[in-house]
């Protein structure tokens, strides 16, 4: 019989699992249940020490000899502290050494009760992991505390050994053993073996083909790691939940979508969608959803990770650990594409048809005006754009739109799902080119040529003003077809009548005139009701009133009429200078020569104003400030001049002087 503390009878089923089968055990009232336990096992041979420290180094010598995990076992108190030298040994000598010790309540800690100190980290940096089991009362308890020892027994033995620490709480009455077996666990089973390229692991792959419902899972994940063409080619044979914070395919699985419709399915049928195994990989999903019917299907699950030493168990139901670098990823998941693909419970061709339906439902549904219907446009005018970019979202809701329609890479702050400021940025493909240090001193350079350079800054302009034109052109021509409702708000009673705002373009030649020049009730039949200019409104505008670009107009009219006026407003644009570089003003010195052109003449006379478009700003006479030049003055030989023009005409000048 063993004792009736669940956390103790956890832990003892594990150390089995585990294949612990010698334990140094200390005399101690505290940690009788697990004395107790550990002798009731028939696998594992208890040897008791009656000081703690000689006991540390007993059990220190075992596990050197044996090479295999040993138990050193005390009670509450400064006896934890008396193992402390034996377990610095098994630190540096990297001998897997489990220390076990009992506690008192958490709230008797530091409360001069007996035998109470700080013991969840009294061994510090010497153990690799030190974890303290809660007691458990329900489900959710149960797995961490089964987590946690599986994290401390798994990490004893990954890679090179190291000791670690387990502080078990027990309440009393600590004498009752009326518990006729332990706990059905599971270990965590490292299956990586060893690393050879191509990368490749056995156990991993057999496992997934005894499998017969498997389902892959891909969380967050750094930029780059898949190769599109090959998460494809897994697909065709997997059920894969990928999620746009994790790949580059351009391929979208609205699984979200179809956990929900699967929640609200007969139990029959919902259960022919459930996995039997599950291979994670990566960080955080987004969707809460999903997380949680994935843990409700309680099937066993594989967690490929790059660094084996911080294992995690989203899922719930860890057993498998795959330790695979993220470079190496691919590598690992084609092998599962060489064999041929089986599906006899049609378990693949299920979820097929599921996520196509969804996929479908997200192309065809067409939002109302709100946050979804920004995103979606937002991302069908960066599918149109001929470059390549980077997008950036911040978290909660943006992300989770962007989940839905974006078929790029995600940026964003989903690791501590902290709060930040929403932006987008844009770099240009070149960029992506280079290593991460070169990116970093190049992005410096940008910004500060996006400051100093009027070339940029155009493109910026031309991009963002494109944006706007399509976004807006676009879902007009969808309110003239018919395509969809109008986004105008604000019915007037029952009439066919709206309020619209629209903005005005900062190129739009209505700028610089007044609503009497413009004509707009004549032309279009609408009012116009008010003006908003920054954070200064305009009510019941008159005739003198004057556009200026950035003003958003509101305007009363019906569905024809604000079509028209909106059409209007967007194409009566000024012509874009092509030229606008070339026409860049610039300030030279010019020294009048014997031979020049302008010798003898007054400012009026040499015609460098009219003629070559240029402007003297001043004469430099050895001054520090330059002197205005008056139209008479007479330009004498050696004179300097500064003058402000084009790049083209001040040539022509330098060319007479």
């Amino acid at each position: 019989m063993f004792c009736n503390k669940e956390n103790v009878n956890l832990l003892t089923a594990l150390l089995v699992k585990y294949g612990v089968t010698d334990a140094v055990v200390c005399p101690g009232s505290r940690n009788a249940p697990i004395v107790h336990n550990l002798n009731e096992c028939d696998r594992i041979v208890c040897r008791p020490v009656t000081d703690e420290r000689s006991a540390g180094f007993y059990a220190l010598g075992m596990a050197q000899a044996t090479h295999r995990p040993v138990v050193v076992c005390v009670t509450s108190g400064s006896a934890l502290l008396n193992v402390m030298s034996a377990v610095a040994e098994a630190c540096y000598q990297h001998v897997p050494l489990i220390v076990v010790s009992a506690d008192r309540p958490a709230q008797w800690i530091d409360q001069l009760d007996g035998q109470t100190l700080p013991q969840p980290d009294a061994l510090g940096r010497f153990v690799r992991r030190a974890v303290q089991l809660p007691e458990p009362h329900n489900d959710e308890e149960r797995w961490y505390c089964r987590r946690l020892v599986n994290e401390a027994l798994f990490l004893a033995t990954c890679r090179q050994p190291a000791p670690v620490h387990i502080n078990v709480p027990i309440t009393e009455p600590l004498f009752t053993f009326d518990v006729e077996a332990l706990p059905k666990v599971e270990r965590w089973t490292m299956m990586t073996e060893e690393r050879r390229q191509p990368y490749a692991c056995e156990a991993f792959t057999a496992r997934i083909a005894k499998a017969e419902r498997p389902l892959i899972v891909i969380g967050q994940m750094p930029a780059g790691v898949f190769d599109g063409r090959k998460l494809e080619r897994l697909m065709e044979r997997y059920v894969v939940f990928a999620e746009p914070l994790s790949n580059t395919s351009g391929t979208n699985v609205h699984f979200d979508e179809a956990v929900k419709r699967i929640s609200g399915m007969a139990a029959d049928e919902a259960r022919s969608y459930s996995p039997d195994y599950i291979v994670y990989l990566g960080d955080t999903i987004v969707s809460k959803a999903t997380r949680r019917w994935l843990r409700s299907i309680g099937a066993p699950s594989c967690l490929v990770t790059p660094n084996a030493l911080e294992p995690h168990d989203p899922l719930m139901t860890l057993t498998d650990i795959v330790e695979c670098p993220y470079g190496d990823i691919c590598s690992l998941l084609d092998a599962l594409t060489v064999t041929p693909a089986k599906d006899e419970s049609g378990f693949y061709e299920r979820w097929k048809l599921l996520l196509d339906e969804c996929a479908e439902r997200a192309a065809e549904y067409e939002p109302a005006f709100s946050q979804m219907a920004v995103v979606r446009y937002f991302e069908e005018q960066l599918d149109d754009l001929d470059m390549d970019i980077f997008v950036h979202y911040a978290n909660s809701s943006a992300i989770r739109l962007a989940c839905i329609y974006a078929n790029h890479y995600v940026w964003c702050n989903r690791g501590v799902n902290g709060i930040a400021l929403a932006f987008i940025f844009y770099i240009i493909n070149y960029l992506s080119r280079f290593t991460n240090a070169l990116i970093v001193c190049i992005g410096a350079v940008v910004v500060l040529l996006m400051v100093a350079s009027r070339r940029i800054k155009k493109r910026s302009i031309v991009m963002e003003r494109l944006f706007i034109h399509n976004l807006r052109s676009r879902d007009i021509a969808a309110q003239v077809n018919g395509e969809k409702r109008p986004l105008y708000a604000g019915h007037l009673l029952d009439r066919d009548i709206h309020i619209s705002e629209i903005e005005v373009p900062e190129d739009s030649t209505w700028c610089g005139k007044s609503l009497k020049e413009l004509h707009l009730r004549e032309r279009f039949g609408i009012d116009m009701s008010s003006i908003r200019r920054g954070s200064q409104r305009l009510n019941i505008p008159n005739g003198d009133t004057v556009i200026f670009p950035g003003d958003k107009l509101q305007i009363i009219g019906n569905d024809d009429q604000n079509h028209k006026f909106a059409q209007a407003l967007i194409s009566e644009v000024a012509p874009e200078d092509v030229d606008i570089e070339k026409r860049e003003m610039k300030l030279r010195q010019l020294i009048i020569s014997g031979g020049s052109e302008f010798l003898g003449k007054t400012l009026i006379e040499s015609g460098i104003r009219d003629k070559y478009n240029c402007m003297v700003v001043g004469l430099e006479e050895g001054r520090e400030n330059l002197t205005r030049v008056l139209p008479t003055r007479v330009f004498k030989k050696g004179d300097i001049i500064w003058l402000v023009g084009e790049e083209a005409d001040l040539q022509k000048i330098q060319e007479k002087s």
